[in-house]
């Protein structure tokens, strides 16, 4: 049982650490986040950062996956596959990427500024295309024909409601509307793509 100690505790140092750069980054710092600020907030050290993560890119990975992880493992809990019609199957796996209420909104938020960060680095452009296969392939899988196209489509005009909410020019509602329309025309048979 005492051994068992130091791994909760590591656990819980390491834990801190990700949802303080979370905080940081659904703040606006972006990668200009000094290490010493996050680690403040998360109540340890900067040598604690160096140590769990190695570096600033290390935490910021670490942080991705761990937001990536939570997604997934909402969407998995949606149970699409009971949903009859594909259009319902894929708006229910749509919607948890748009700022529709606080947790998302903050998900959001954060995954901006990954793909902001992911345009001027290597290691984390490769691991937003990962996350961002699996999401195109969770679509796919909801589509009847023509799926991995029309999945990136989604995903990409999806991507751009909710920028345009978090920005102020579509509210919510506006946003849901437009995403129910574009779905219906993905996956409707006999359409063009969109």
């Amino acid at each position: 049982m005492a051994q068992d100690m130091p791994d909760a505790k590591a656990e819980f140092v390491q834990e801190r650490l990700l949802e303080a750069a979370a905080e940081a980054l659904a703040s606006g710092s972006n990668a200009a986040m000094p290490l010493r600020i996050v680690a403040a907030r998360a109540g340890a050290t900067t040598g604690a950062i160096q140590y769990y993560f190695g570096d600033k890119r290390g935490l910021l990975l670490a942080v991705m996956r761990k937001h990536g992880l939570r997604v997934v493992a909402r969407l998995q809990l949606l149970e699409t596959d009971t949903l009859p019609a594909p259009q319902v199957r894929v708006r229910k796996i749509l919607f948890e990427f748009l700022p529709l209420d606080e947790e998302r909104r903050h998900e959001c938020i954060v995954a901006d500024a990954f793909e902001s960060l992911a345009v001027q680095d290597p290691a984390m452009a490769d691991a937003w295309r990962e996350q961002y296969a699996l999401l195109a392939k969770l679509i796919a899988d909801q589509l009847p024909y023509d799926s991995e196209t029309r999945a990136r489509h989604l995903l990409a005009f999806t991507a751009g409601l909710r920028t345009d909410v978090l920005l102020g020019l579509l509210t919510a509602e506006d946003a849901i509307a437009s995403l129910d329309s574009f779905i219906e025309l993905a996956v409707s048979p006999g359409t063009a793509q969109p």
